[in-house]
């Protein structure tokens, strides 16, 4: 049994290191698209401004801002999937914690138990049968 209780034991603290790969994971998806908003941001600033060579580049801006926007659709649905995946190893983690907690107690009962039928030999064995 106490096998089993290291056993559930590992997978727990597998399934947390799981978990926390997969949130650094999400975190990275969500600076790269605030990254992409930020750059979003300074090129409208600069589409705004009223420099003489601005419109030499508005085309070219243009096509960055579009390019910028598919690229921002493409990061907020990576971050919808992996916030998805988040959410499915949380899951997991639960599932593996109740396993852990419940095979720990299993292992505390079956010991409490052993050791209460220890006592109890100890009072029903019976005595020394020596005539002496």
């Amino acid at each position: 049994m106490a096998k089993d209780a290291k056993s559930a034991a590992r997978i727990l603290s597998v399934q947390k290191q799981i978990r926390k790969i997969e949130e650094a994971k999400l975190g990275a998806l969500q600076g790269r698209l605030q990254a992409i908003k930020d750059e979003q941001v300074a090129l409208v600033s600069a589409m705004n401004n009223d420099g003489a060579l601005q419109n030499l580049f508005l085309d070219t801006m243009a096509v960055r801002m579009k390019s910028l926007a598919s690229k921002e659709r493409y990061a907020e649905a990576l971050v919808v999937q992996q916030a998805a995946v988040v959410r499915d190893e949380a899951g997991r983690e639960k599932a593996a914690q109740r396993l852990a907690e419940r095979k720990a107690q299993e292992e505390r009962i079956e010991e409490e138990q052993r050791q209460l039928n220890d006592v109890l030999d100890v009072f029903v064995r019976p005595k020394d049968a020596s005539l002496r």
